[in-house]
């Protein structure tokens, strides 16, 4: 994750407005991979090869993620409120990763984990895209194309 974290604005100048669409789609498709990737029953120095490569792809992305999301929240508020800001941010996230768990946990008691892992890789793939192009309209806007009621005005 620090490497990510070190590299989140090389990455950024890269993706600009669609970095954290970028971010998701890394992650939700390195699960599914690695779930096909043990359905198919490679061979097993193929298959730790994968494992190894996607493992760390994964954790460069959430270090990426950590510092461009908090970055992106402090653009839209003033210093009187950030610390509010990143800690309602942090708490939805831990609700979201304990969704995701107890998700996990209910697909595991009717699958194999390696099926598990197709299907919430697929899945949050469609909700990454999804929700993407719903909000597309709002990507890449300036603070001065919001309106006032959609952010803290710093």
């Amino acid at each position: 994750m620090a490497y990510g974290a070190k590299k989140a604005t090389n990455f950024n100048s890269k993706f600009k407005n669609y970095s954290l669409t970028s971010i998701g789609l890394i992650i939700s498709i390195s699960s599914a991979l690695i779930g096909i990737a043990v359905i198919f029953d490679l061979p097993f120095i193929l298959l730790m090869s994968i494992i190894v490569i996607l493992y760390p792809l994964r954790s460069i992305s959430k270090g990426v993620f950590s510092v461009l999301t908090s970055r992106y929240l402090g653009n839209f508020t003033n210093s009187e409120n950030i610390t509010k800001i990143l800690a309602v941010n942090s708490v939805a996230h831990a609700m979201g990763r304990s969704a995701i768990g107890f998700l996990g946990s209910i697909l595991l008691l009717y699958m194999s984990i390696q099926y598990a892992m197709l299907w919430i890789g697929i899945s949050f793939c469609l909700f990454i895209l999804i929700v993407s192009k719903t909000i597309k309209n709002k990507v890449g806007l300036s603070k001065e194309d919001y309106e006032s009621s959609e952010f803290l005005i710093g």
